[in-house]
C-alpha cells in the first residue's frame, strides 16, 4: 500500500475547461489532504478514464465546520466545508479488503472498492456547491498554491477566509 505524497507544486493545468470534482465528508477529505487517508471507499468503481486524471477534492456541505477534537495544538479548530480543497489523483482502484481499513479509516464491508489516492496538489479553497457522485466545474474557479489550503479557513468557525 503506497502512500500519497503531497506535492509542493502548484495544482496542474489541464486543457480542459472543466475538472471532475468529488465530494467527501470531514474530516476525510482533510485526512485526503495530508496524507493520512490513502483510499477513498465506495460502492462503485472508479471510472477507467478517470485513473491518473485531475479530480477537484472538495469537503461536503455537511457536517457544517466540524470540530476537531482538542488535542492541545487544535483547540477549538474547526474544519471546513462545502469547499474545494485541493486537486487529488486517484492510481487506481481494487476491491476493498480488510489490510486497507486504517489507510481508509472505514471498515471493511464486502463489496465496495478502494481508490488509490497517489497525489494531492494544493489550491486555494473556494466555496462549491457539491453533489453526489462526480460533477464537473469551470477549472477557471482552481487555484494552484504552494501554501496548505488550511492557511485560508478561519480555524476558529471553520469558514474560509
Amino acid at each position: 500500500m503506497s502512500k500519497n505524497t503531497i506535492k509542493d507544486e502548484v495544482a496542474p493545468v489541464n486543457n480542459n475547461e472543466i475538472i471532475k470534482a468529488l465530494c467527501v465528508k470531514q474530516p476525510y477529505a482533510s485526512f485526503i489532504l495530508d496524507g493520512f487517508k490513502t483510499f477513498e471507499i465506495r460502492s462503485w468503481k472508479l471510472p477507467n478514464e478517470l485513473i491518473g486524471q485531475d479530480i477537484l477534492l472538495c469537503a461536503s456541505a455537511s457536517p457544517k465546520a466540524l470540530k476537531v477534537p482538542d488535542d492541545g495544538d487544535h483547540k477549538g479548530y474547526k474544519l471546513p466545508s462545502g469547499c474545494a480543497l485541493a486537486v487529488i489523483r486517484f492510481s487506481g482502484c481494487t476491491a476493498f479488503t480488510k489490510e486497507m481499513e486504517e489507510a481508509s479509516f472505514s471498515g471493511w464491508v464486502p463489496d465496495q472498492y478502494a481508490w488509490e489516492v497517489s497525489d494531492v496538489f494544493f489550491i486555494k479553497p473556494f466555496p462549491i456547491k457539491g453533489k453526489l457522485k462526480f460533477f464537473d466545474v469551470d477549472i477557471s474557479l482552481v487555484e494552484g498554491s504552494e501554501e496548505h489550503p488550511m492557511t485560508f479557513v478561519d480555524h476558529a468557525t471553520g469558514e474560509l477566509l
